[in-house]
């Protein structure tokens, strides 16, 4: 053991050093390249501003151990910085719907319900208590089973509709079509439905969340399917695991809006819960719907927080 003493003990003093320069150079790729390349995705994936703040913290606290104030002090500010980084980008502070709402509003909800780990009457009680016109929903069902007869029974009412995966969609309207693509463990699946008396198409998706796993060919499918999309209201809703700033989502910005950035107020994060710091779950619509609100209420009845869009189908 003699010989490892002096490897571990220089390993121990390059520590500080290594956390503090490789959260720098996670913080150059956030405001660069972010998740567009392959063999930086992982490094961006893993290292949200508050991650970075607290590897920065660590970092501060073995240069305070060794009495070596500087670098302390500046490891110090760069976890501040990172702190105040991550409130700037994760604060909304979206403008209310002008008037009051419309009769004619609609209620969506999105959600992942990490296969009723928590409690599956928790979830069924918030989705009756919402009363949702239209949601969908991944991971509603076990690993490799089929969604439980028990939701045929809560959710009385609604057309259902479900796709490989644990994807349920439910809707108070009529499912006219539904189609799914699958790529690797991601997977897209479309819904076309009519809902007083307007044909909406709805895309949910459910992408692969592995750190090391690129989004670019999930997003390649969700592209074409939304190209696909006939002409009229579409919304894409679902389980991105991708932050709300991938380089992905730029092509969207424009014909697409985010609806928590439309009217959304308050932090971003939907995982995990109870301290959600991820915004991974999203919900967009094109220009033919009007967002009126949208929140992510706290639920114990998942590791994510529920997305709730009050929204109103154009002419």
């Amino acid at each position: 053991m003699k010989p490892l003493r002096p490897a571990l003990s220089r390993c121990y003093h390059a520590l500080p050093t290594v956390l503090s320069a490789g959260t720098g150079f996670c913080a150059l790729l956030h405001v660069t390249v972010r998740d567009r390349w392959p063999v930086f995705s992982m490094a961006v994936y893993a290292s949200p501003p508050v991650v970075m703040a607290l590897v920065l913290l660590v970092a501060s606290a073995l240069w305070v151990f060794r009495r070596a104030w500087r670098p302390a002090i500046a490891s110090g500010g760069g976890a501040l910085l990172a702190v105040a980084w991550w409130l700037s980008t994760s604060i909304v502070l979206a403008p209310p719907a002008d008037g009051p709402a419309p009769r004619g509003l609609l209620r969506g909800l999105g959600w992942n319900l990490q296969r009723g780990k928590q409690s599956w009457e928790a979830v069924i009680e918030r989705i009756r208590e919402h009363d949702p016109d239209v949601a969908w929903f991944v991971e509603a069902a076990e690993e490799g089973a089929p969604v439980s007869p028990r939701w045929h029974e809560a959710l009385a009412g609604y057309d259902r509709r479900e796709a490989a995966g644990g994807i349920l969609f439910i809707t108070k309207g009529r499912i006219r079509e539904s189609r799914q693509w699958l790529e690797g463990r991601s997977s897209v699946a479309e819904f076309r439905v009519t809902l007083r008396g307007a044909d909406i198409t709805v895309l949910v998706a459910d992408i692969d969340g592995s750190p090391w796993r690129h989004r670019r060919a999930a997003f390649e499918v969700l592209d074409a399917a939304m190209a696909g999309a006939p002409p009229g209201p579409l919304l894409v809703g679902g389980d991105f695991n991708t932050p709300r700033n991938s380089a992905f989502f730029d092509a969207w910005r424009g014909p697409m809006t985010h609806a928590f950035e439309a009217r959304g107020r308050g932090m971003d994060g939907t995982w995990p819960t109870p301290i959600p710091f991820l915004s991974i779950d999203h919900c967009w619509v094109n220009d033919r719907i009007d967002v009126w609100s949208c929140s992510l209420p706290a639920n114990p009845a998942s590791d994510h927080r529920p997305v709730f869009v009050g929204f109103e189908v154009g002419k």
